[in-house]
């Protein structure tokens, strides 16, 4: 017949048991997931910045629905002939102004050609035209921006100045006198007034950016110690 025990040791073997279960369900959960711990891939390394972006956006149905879009513009706009059989500038004036009919559903222009065509083929044109304007609009902004925040002093002051004089032009009206000037026919142009136009606000973000960083107290650690920009 076994002996009693006494409390301290009831309480003690309660304790030992409560700790066990709790170690065999923690066990249990990390072997029903795959990735293991949170920040860790499958074979337990630590994930990289691009991993968790990727995880985190493929559960994201606006990115799924967006990335499909851009996809299939820039499918069209490398191959029209997909979806438009026709040539862009063929004219007939005896179609001039119709509406809709089968095989043009967005009817024709005032010379006659068919405006289903024209937008098909214009895609390209407009990829090209945000695609060139987006890299350079962040490359200058990020540059001159990331300048003014991490020298400041009279090139920050400078470049707060000029940030202010393009805030102040109307992009409409400005769009409006510089394609009256221009006479060329390329997009190119076009890329160079949205880029002129679009550099300041990235160019703030930016130097906010890396005014912030330098406040950070590793940063702080390194020059204490000596280090050099």
């Amino acid at each position: 017949m076994p002996e009693p025990q006494t409390p301290d040791e009831a309480i003690s073997q309660a304790g030992a048991g409560g700790a066990t279960d709790l170690a065999m369900e923690e066990g249990a959960s990390l072997e029903k997931t795959p990735g293991g711990p949170e920040g860790t891939g499958p074979a337990g390394k630590p994930r990289s910045l691009w991993s968790d972006a990727w995880r985190d956006l493929r559960r994201n149905p606006v990115f799924i629905i967006s990335a499909l879009v851009i996809l299939f513009l820039v499918i069209i706009s490398i191959w029209p002939s997909l979806i438009a059989s026709g040539d862009p500038l063929q004219a007939d004036l005896d179609d001039a102004q119709k509406g809709s009919e089968p095989g043009h559903p967005f009817g024709f222009d005032p010379q006659g050609r068919d405006v289903y065509t024209r937008v098909v083929y214009g895609t390209r044109t407009s990829v090209t035209v945000g695609v060139c304007a987006t890299l350079g609009v962040a490359l200058l902004g990020s540059v001159l921006g990331g300048l003014a925040g991490f020298f400041g002093g009279w090139w920050d002051s400078v470049l707060s100045r000029v940030t202010d004089v393009f805030f102040g032009i109307p992009v409409i009206l400005g769009g409006l006198v510089f394609l009256s000037v221009v006479t060329s026919s390329t997009v190119w142009p076009v890329v160079g007034f949205i880029i002129l136009l679009g550099w300041p606000q990235i160019a703030r973000i930016a130097r906010g950016s890396v005014i912030t960083a330098k406040q950070n107290d590793y940063v702080q650690a390194a020059r204490a110690l000596g280090a050099s920009n």
